[in-house]
């Protein structure tokens, strides 16, 4: 989901600030509404019925009847193959989210003053855009990556359901019905691990993007 939500999300960003009020603009902002319009079950109930009438996607589990079976490369494939449409479901309002930031950082930062100076100099505009202006665009995306980490297991817990996806989310819902304390109690531990991994991870991301932050941290 994180691989879907920021390799596709990030890109869009960028294209849609490049072509600001224009055609692709316009379109790729409707769509990003449309994304975070749109609930997580909602577009899992969209899949499947799609998945049931083309037969493109599996409609739920997360392995076929004959896995065990399969070549070890089919096996990788299948797995693949099942798990698209939770990976797209999570993901798409994530990366809707991530998109439309992305734009309106990109648009402040290109109309910074250092920007401006850089082009007044004769520095060419993808330098300018891709190595000074990004740098500084993607700072509040990469700051989400702590929150965004923990939080979504609690939004796979509809779409797991949904998509009969053996995850964690379904262990958790089973645990609280059951009543089975310790395993509730483990799985909120582990998100409080994911929230730490995940603003560290930040922490060093923001660190190798930004100079700043590392000015600040030698101080």
């Amino acid at each position: 989901t994180f691989i879907f939500t920021w390799g596709i999300g990030i890109p869009l960003g960028i294209t849609a600030a490049l072509h600001q009020y224009k055609f692709a603009d316009q379109s790729l902002s409707t769509l990003g509404l449309i994304g975070i319009s749109i609930p997580n079950f909602f577009f899992a109930l969209l899949w499947l019925m799609w998945s049931a009438n083309t037969g493109i996607f599996p409609i739920g589990g997360m392995l076929s009847r004959e896995f065990a079976n399969l070549p070890w490369y089919k096996q990788i494939a299948d797995f693949f193959w099942h798990v698209a449409g939770p990976v797209v479901t999570l993901g798409t309002a994530s990366l809707a989210g991530t998109m439309r930031v992305m734009r309106g950082q990109m648009l402040d930062e290109m109309n910074q003053d250092y920007a401006e100076f850089a082009r007044a100099k004769g520095m060419p505009s993808d330098v300018v855009i891709y190595k000074h202006t990004l740098r500084n665009a993607i700072n509040p995306v990469i700051t989400s990556l702590g929150f965004s980490l923990s939080t979504i297991l609690g939004g796979a817990l509809i779409t797991e359901y949904v998509f009969s996806w053996p995850g964690l989310g379904s262990l958790m819902r089973d645990a609280i019905f059951q009543q089975d304390i310790y395993l509730v109690m483990a799985n909120l531990f582990l998100q409080g691990i994911l929230l730490i991994t995940g603003n560290l991870i930040a922490d060093i991301l923001l660190a190798a993007s930004d100079p700043r932050v590392r000015l600040r941290m030698s101080a």
